[in-house]
């Protein structure tokens, strides 16, 4: 008699897939809202089902938490006091801002280079700035320096940079203007990169999108308007900024998106980059030309758009449809079948460019491959996966986590929430298809699975460094790792000598019955 890696397979995947709940943070406030698309309660079933917190010493996952919270609060008060000047020449601070536009920039242009560069030299040029330009100067050097100094492992005073930036932001006007919202997205993307920070992006977010629609963001206007091309381009492109933002950490917080797709034009911007944008004549790039910035960004804002869809008909609360809203979905696997299909159109139209791929690049395959096993795990809308779309989740999420290794490995990857969220939520996928699937559990190469897990493992370190709870993530991933690598190698075994059909599932050793004596 043999036993499935889940008593029954499709009950756990049903009941998963409607999970919601409150998790109540680490630093004791108010239990805060998590909905399915997040994971949490994924990741609950694998760590309860593998009995982690019976046969785990749970002093050696909170080893030291009380200590750590208070050496934190008191590190914070300092950092909130310390604020730092601007480097001692334009051309460094120059150099520096570089970073953020390299990377942050690169698909979230919310920002113009030129004309940031042209603040850097009024910074210099002035003993009392705009508050505006100041903020948006210091928190650019902020972000940068926190995204070098983690990559060089060098000391940058990025905290104290902030502290001068949110000096300036409290006397920033900012009501119903861009450069008001430009400053609310960096503390936004501060925020994600900074795990000292209280920000609560949360509520950023949508700070950001009751700004949009204040300034009519959200529609297309002409040069009728008595608007210039560049500042048409700009709004353009601020948008989608905070619309892509408001998609991706509402699939990671698992709650609903803020602006509907239906309330806006969603007019993409023109494939221009900042220095062509600056131009007297605005002229879109043409097609013979290498991708530019832009091109990256709009191709992930057309990413945005399929998450979006992904949000509204895979994790509604309510299945019911009501007569004033756009045609319900009939059969959701044609659904599917169609959402992937553009899926792998989007990735296979992600611009190239001769040479290795750079960080942009392999920034959109990681989008994919994490936007394509949200399409094919467990959610409300598709509660039971067949075998095919387990099999095709195991392959995106072992490819997510080669993804990350390889920008790890470069010395390319940039530690934020979103990498942390993105990589725990790969691992435990991994684990979960293996154990529900039983096609993925006989065909996964052993030795390649090690690996995998293992540089998961590295970078959930290298990210415990900064955030953390990164690590008691991969001492979870660590345990997980030994119960799946152990039960797979006795199911391999036992399929070898004949004992036991490997499509049955194991009869002892299974990394989700609690009463395992395996280990």
């Amino acid at each position: 008699m043999t036993e499935a890696p889940i008593s029954n397979p499709q009950h756990a995947d049903s009941s998963l897939a409607h999970q919601i709940g409150l998790v109540s943070l680490p630093n004791g406030e108010n239990p805060r809202y998590i909905g399915p698309s997040s994971g949490h309660f994924f990741t609950q079933l694998v760590c309860t089902a593998s009995a982690l917190t019976k046969t785990t010493n749970p002093t050696r996952f909170n080893r030291g938490n009380a200590a750590l919270q208070r050496d934190s609060a008191l590190t914070e008060k300092l950092l909130r006091n310390i604020q730092t000047p601007l480097p001692s020449s334009k051309e460094l601070t120059r150099e520096l801002t570089r970073k953020y536009f390299r990377t942050v920039h690169q698909h979230l242009p919310f920002l113009h280079e030129p004309t940031h560069m042209r603040l850097i030299e009024d910074m210099f040029a002035s003993d009392a700035p705009d508050p505006v330009v100041a903020f948006q100067v210091y928190m650019v050097l902020a972000i940068s320096s926190i995204m070098l100094s983690r990559r060089d492992r060098v000391v940058l005073p990025s905290e104290g940079w902030a502290a001068m930036a949110m000096s300036c932001f409290e006397k920033s006007p900012l009501e119903s203007s861009t450069r008001g919202l430009q400053c609310l997205l960096l503390l936004h993307v501060w925020g994600m990169h900074s795990p000292a920070t209280k920000l609560n992006v949360w509520y950023l977010n949508y700070q950001c999108i009751a700004m949009v629609v204040d300034l009519g963001l959200q529609r297309d206007v002409t040069t009728a308007l008595s608007i210039s091309p560049f500042d048409q381009e700009m709004r353009t492109r601020i948008f989608w900024v905070v619309y892509s933002l408001d998609r991706s950490l509402c699939t990671m917080m698992g709650r609903p998106i803020g602006l509907r797709d239906e309330a806006c034009d969603l007019r993409l911007p023109a494939d221009i980059d900042d220095t062509g944008l600056a131009q007297a004549s605005v002229r879109p790039r043409a097609a013979e030309e290498p991708p530019s910035h832009m091109t990256y960004a709009i191709h992930l804002f057309k990413l945005a758009r399929l998450n979006s869809e992904m949000k509204y008909i895979l994790h509604s609360i309510s299945r019911e449809t009501p007569a004033y809203a756009y045609p319900a979905v009939r059969c959701m696997k044609t659904w599917q079948r169609d959402m992937l299909n553009r899926l792998d159109q989007w990735a296979a139209d992600i611009p190239q460019t001769i040479g290795p791929k750079d960080y942009v690049t392999k920034l959109c395959d990681i989008r994919y491959h994490v936007l394509k096993t949200l399409l094919l795990r467990p959610s409300p809308g598709i509660p039971q996966p067949s075998s095919e779309d387990l099999v095709a989740c195991y392959t995106s999420a072992i490819t997510a986590i080669r993804l990350y290794h390889e920008l790890y490995i470069e010395n390319s990857l940039v530690f934020s929430w979103a990498s942390y969220h993105s990589i725990m939520m790969s691992s435990v996928t991994a684990f979960f298809c293996i154990w529900t699937c039983p096609s993925v559990a006989q065909d996964a190469p052993i030795d390649e699975l090690v690996s995998d897990l293992r540089a998961a493992s590295n970078i959930l370190s290298a990210t415990g460094e900064h955030w953390p709870g990164a690590k008691r993530s991969r001492d979870i991933l660590d345990e997980l790792s030994h119960r799946t690598i152990s039960w797979m190698m006795d199911r391999k075994s036992r399929s070898t000598s004949g004992r036991s059909n490997p499509s049955t599932g194991p009869a002892h050793g299974d990394p989700l019955n609690p009463d395992s004596r395996n280990y």
